[in-house]
């Protein structure tokens, strides 16, 4: 990848992933058991949710999340039913190697927002602006606005769908970690 390209990686590890590796070794490295969602905007249909996995429809941790939230949530992206692309490397896949002796279920929550194009458009923008615009631009607050929408509509409905969704799949995985 490019270093002024979307979503380039960096070379190095960035505070917040310095941080919560910590977090991490410090409070979870006893753990048996462990669920994390890693929450997101910008895929699918208008409001809709999805628990997504990086990882084959046959393995354990995707059985895990079936049984935590049922196939009407989750996808994997391995059989491409999902509404995210594969990934070879994120933090789903990098927490069950920092916790190698739980089980872990390491999942994505995915909230659906506008028209796929309208939040690359977005997205370019923003990159443009970061790398040759700068914040003093003509046009900066009107890139910055259309960031967030493309991430947060502005839309009462929507914010309704993300917060009931959200509880249903946060409540689903604190029960089966009490089992």
């Amino acid at each position: 990848m490019h270093p002024d390209g979307l979503f380039y990686g960096g070379t190095f590890d960035t505070w917040s992933n310095s941080t919560l590796r910590t977090i991490i070794r410090r409070y979870l490295s006893a753990s048996t058991s462990a669920v994390v969602i890693d929450v997101h905007t910008g895929l699918g249909g208008f409001g809709a949710a999805e628990v997504i996995l990086n990882v084959s429809d046959e393995s354990p941790e995707y059985q895990r999340a079936l049984g935590i939230w049922g196939s009407s949530f989750v996808k994997t992206t391995f059989t491409g039913e999902s509404v995210s692309a594969h990934l070879d490397a994120s933090l789903k896949l990098a927490i069950p190697q920092m916790l190698p002796n739980a089980d872990v279920t390491a999942v994505g929550l995915e909230f659906g927002t506008v028209p796929p194009m309208r939040v690359f458009k977005a997205l370019r923008g923003e990159n443009w602006l970061h790398h040759h615009g700068g914040q003093e631009h003509r046009r900066a607050h009107q890139l910055k606005t259309c960031l967030l929408r493309a991430f947060h509509p502005d839309s009462e409905e929507w914010e309704a769908s993300v917060w009931r969704q959200g509880v249903q799949v946060v409540e689903r995985a604190l029960t089966s970690l009490a089992h």
